[in-house]
Formats: structure tokens, C-alpha cells, sequence
């Protein structure tokens, strides 16, 4: 009987991560197998599964529970994403993380209804979601004044100028503002 392996293509398989286990290994695929096992007492041939690593040092790595595994690929993109936004907007790391969080967080929310995302940005943003849907509500009729405050008050509390949110918050929420027919 062959062994099955099955390779996890995503975005974030892709990127090396280090640590797993020796200080000195570097995890550079995690991989579905199948290794066969023989029962010698009931005399039958089955496959044990699970998630492995295999390091460049060449040893394979059992990850049993997927949760460790995406638990992983989360802290990946996390610290990717803050890479990204700190370098794309300068902003302290400290921001970037939080900045990187919140864009995950609104990725799962994606085709949620509107109220999870109001309370999702009040979250975020720091601001009650009556100023946020009165904002957006005088923006979408042609009156960018109120939106322009928020985001003024919002980039004061995140600690960057209010060009830089304004552009933090046409990379999280454009295709919603260009649907809604609003210029920043």
C-alpha cells in the first residue's frame, strides 16, 4: 500500500515559519498523510492520518489537532499583513498588528448583515455606530463633511494623520464605499 500525501496550498503555506520545535528548524510545508498500520491483534491493514510538518533538517513533525495548525497560519498572516500595513502606511508596529487583526476580522464578517459590521467598526474604530451610519448616510447624499470629521476623529485615537486613515479605510472598506457610490 503507497502512503498518501496530500499538500495544503494556501496563500500562507507558502512563507516559511520558524520555530516549530528545534530552534534551529524551519517548518516549510504542512501536509495531510496516510501512513498504513497493521493491526496484529484483530489482523487488519488501516490508515492513520494526520497533519505533519517537515522541517529542512528533514524531520517530519505530527501536528494532531488542525486547530494548532490554523492557530499557526492565523499568527502567519497576522504578522504578514502588519508587515505589509506598517511598511504601506508607516505606522508603528503596534498599530500595524491591530490594523492586521481588524482586516482578518472583517474578512470572516464578509457577507455577515450590516449590523455585525457596524458593531465589528465601533469596535475597531472606537466611534458608536450612530455616527458611522450618520456619516455614511450624509456621504452617500453628496455631503462628505461628517464622514471627513469621523475619520479626522478616528485617525487622532489610531494615531495617524487623517490621510492615512482615510486610505487605511479605503483599503479595508472600498469596494462598500465605491458600491455606495462614495469618494473619500
Amino acid at each position: 500500500m503507497k502512503k498518501k500525501t496530500f499538500q495544503i496550498f494556501c496563500l500562507t503555506t507558502f512563507v516559511l515559519f520558524s520555530g516549530v520545535s528545534d530552534s534551529n528548524a524551519v517548518a516549510i510545508a504542512h501536509n495531510y498523510e496516510c501512513d498504513p498500520v497493521y493491526d496484529q491483534y484483530n489482523f487488519y491493514l488501516y490508515d492513520k492520518c494526520a497533519w505533519y510538518t517537515y522541517q529542512e533538517n528533514g524531520q517530519r513533525v505530527a501536528q494532531e489537532d488542525i486547530a494548532e495548525f490554523n492557530g499557526d497560519v492565523k499568527k502567519l498572516r497576522i504578522s504578514k499583513l502588519s508587515e505589509m500595513y506598517g511598511k504601506k502606511f508607516s505606522l508603528p508596529e503596534e498599530k500595524a498588528k491591530k490594523l492586521a487583526k481588524g482586516a482578518l476580522e472583517l474578512e470572516i464578517l464578509e457577507g455577515k448583515r450590516q449590523a455585525e459590521i457596524l458593531n465589528w467598526a465601533q469596535r475597531f474604530y472606537g466611534v458608536s455606530t450612530a455616527q458611522i451610519t450618520q456619516a455614511l448616510s450624509s456621504a452617500q447624499a453628496g455631503d462628505t463633511s461628517a464622514l471627513d470629521e469621523l475619520i479626522g476623529k478616528i485617525a487622532a485615537s489610531f494615531g495617524a494623520t487623517p490621510e492615512t486613515m482615510k486610505e487605511i479605510v479605503k483599503e479595508l472598506h472600498g469596494f462598500a464605499l465605491r458600491e455606495k457610490h462614495i469618494e473619500l
